[in-house]
């Protein structure tokens, strides 16, 4: 299934699919919610805070508090 979808997508694979759909959720928490930054991380389906910052800040080169004060 892997190369099937990466075969027919702008992914890598279904993790990375995964992942960024999670940010983007994760995006619009930041947008719309006051919630703190763990419960967006948890709400988006990260299990740790310090991968959500990470991953975060690699794909948007803002920490999430960052994002949430533009």
């Amino acid at each position: 299934m892997g190369n099937a979808f990466s075969q027919g997508s702008d992914y890598n694979s279904v993790a990375d699919f995964i992942r960024d759909c999670r940010l983007e959720h994760a995006c619009r928490l930041l947008r719309t919610t006051d919630m703190k930054i763990a419960d967006v991380a948890a709400s988006s389906g990260f299990t740790l805070v310090t991968t959500f910052n990470h991953d975060f800040k690699a794909h948007y080169n803002l920490s999430p508090t960052e994002y949430r004060l533009q």
